[in-house]
C-alpha cells in the first residue's frame, strides 16, 4: 500500500486498509465494476499430499475460520 501511495505502482489491498486513503485522496480506487474477491488463500501443498486427511482437514478449518472474514464486520 505504501508504495501504491507513493505512485509506484497498483495494489489490492483490503478495504479497512484503504478507508483513509482513499478519504483523504491518498489513493484512487481502479475499476470499481470489477471488484477482487473479498477473501482468497493461495495453499501451496506438494502434489503428494493433497489427499491426507490432515492438510484436507487443515484447510478445511482456515476455510470455515474466514468465511466470513472476522475483520470486515459481518460476522
Amino acid at each position: 500500500m505504501e508504495a501504491a501511495e507513493a505512485g509506484l505502482g497498483l495494489a489490492v489491498v483490503p478495504d479497512f486498509l484503504v478507508d483513509e486513503p482513499l478519504q483523504q485522496g491518498r489513493l484512487v480506487e481502479l475499476l470499481p465494476d470489477f471488484p477482487v474477491t473479498s477473501l482468497w488463500f493461495k495453499a501451496l501443498v506438494p502434489n503428494h499430499k493433497t489427499h491426507r486427511p490432515e492438510i484436507v482437514a487443515f484447510l478445511k478449518h482456515l476455510k470455515q475460520s474466514f468465511d466470513p472474514p472476522p475483520w470486515d464486520g459481518t460476522t
